[in-house]
């Protein structure tokens, strides 16, 4: 952070010009403009002398750049409270820009860690896909685990998992029309579940 306020404007210009903008009751956009173009070196020297553009672990665009609309929206609307006499515009707007900076890094930074351990909390596909096992695979692991009774029913899962478009959908009457009761098909899927519930 610099400490010599000449290497980006003549204070005491600045504060005639944000003087004359607070008494025509800050309307002036031309004026104003004109103000703010004073701000620009200013604030990126302090962003990129304080490091706060390193700081922002969890961001994806132009640290300094966002860091820079940040400070310089904040600045914008502070010209209103200027009052002659009371505070060096270099030292205020140092103080806002490099305040201000601060704020939103922490804001992001939380917003990131908040949104991390919510997706984290929520089960995929939300945010990436999970790789589902190998029908076969499981079907031919699920025929050495289950009853007796019940391996050939495992086989009727794959006769309809290869036959059907959607093999899931009406489960029961389909394994009905292969010979198994309700009852039957019931228990039999009542049974996968108590094997492993995310699997089948």
């Amino acid at each position: 952070m610099a400490r010599n306020s000449k290497h980006y404007f003549d204070n005491e210009a600045v504060e005639a010009l944000l003087t004359r903008y607070v008494q025509g009751a800050c309307t002036d956009i031309v004026l104003r403009d004109e103000i703010m173009a004073h701000a620009i070196p200013l604030i990126r020297n302090v962003i990129l002398s304080s490091g706060h553009h390193k700081l922002l672990q969890y961001h994806h665009g132009s640290n300094v750049d966002d860091l820079f609309a940040v400070a310089w929206a904040q600045l914008e609307k502070t010209l209103y409270k200027f009052e002659p006499g009371r505070a060096k515009v270099f030292s205020l707007w140092t103080q806002i820009t490099y305040t201000c900076c601060l704020a939103y890094i922490k804001k992001e930074t939380r917003d990131a860690i908040n949104f991390r351990k919510w997706r984290d909390g929520h089960p995929a596909p939300l945010f990436e896909k999970r790789k589902k096992p190998d029908f076969y695979a499981v079907m031919a692991e699920l025929r050495e685990t289950v009853p007796e009774e019940y391996r050939e029913m495992v086989d009727a899962l794959v006769e309809i998992y290869e036959e059907e478009a959607q093999p899931w959908i009406g489960i029961i009457k389909k394994l009905g029309q292969r010979g198994y009761s309700r009852n039957v098909a019931r228990e039999f899927l009542a049974h996968l579940r108590t094997l492993d519930g995310n699997r089948f």
